[in-house]
């Protein structure tokens, strides 16, 4: 099983706490999103990654690869962030 987000915040949160609680609240929801953004990451990678060998992009030298990953992965994290950060401000 997998922590949550409030999980994770609540863990970072006693970190964080010397800094103040201003300061805790906002480091412990950074880090906390951040964390939980790295398992979506690795899918959105293994998915583009399925995608061109689907188109038969043919396998290459790891780090080509991944240069070649990078832009469409960049793009979808881009967009989870946009879509997170409006959930944040609606939940003010």
């Amino acid at each position: 099983a997998t922590s949550t987000v409030f999980e994770i915040r609540a863990a970072l949160d006693v970190f964080f706490r010397i800094l103040g609680r201003r300061a805790a609240a906002a480091l412990s929801l950074a880090g906390a999103l951040a964390i939980c953004f790295i398992p979506w990451v690795i899918e959105q990678l293994d998915a583009v990654r399925q995608a061109g060998e689907l188109r038969g992009v043919p396998p290459r030298h790891p780090w080509l690869a991944l240069r070649a990953l990078s832009i469409p992965v960049f793009v979808r994290m881009i967009e989870k962030a946009r879509h997170t950060a409006d959930a944040l401000e609606l939940r003010g």
